[in-house]
């Protein structure tokens, strides 16, 4: 009986399934953290050597992009190591 009422359900496209994981919402808000966080320093990277490599008029914005980009990386390197991973 019960699986003749599952399979109706899922023939008309009423089935659901609802799964609870405590540690979800931490781990997709670690890794939009880190996505967002990828994404600054990446484009501080490639902005500062696309400026260092266009010539003199913009090699010193460049060269601080640069290291902006890099005191970044290492800072956000940093927490994520102090953090580390927590066991549950």
């Amino acid at each position: 009986m019960q699986l003749r009422e599952v399979l109706d359900d899922l023939r008309l496209g009423r089935l659901t399934m609802r799964v609870t994981e405590p540690a979800m919402p931490a781990m997709f808000d670690r890794a939009g953290r880190r996505v967002f966080s990828g994404l600054v320093v990446m484009g501080a990277l490639v902005s500062g050597s696309i400026m260092v490599a266009s010539g003199e008029r913009h090699e010193t914005l460049g060269i601080v992009t640069l290291v902006i980009g890099g005191v970044l990386l290492f800072a956000h390197w940093m927490i994520d190591v102090t953090r580390g991973t927590k066991k549950t």
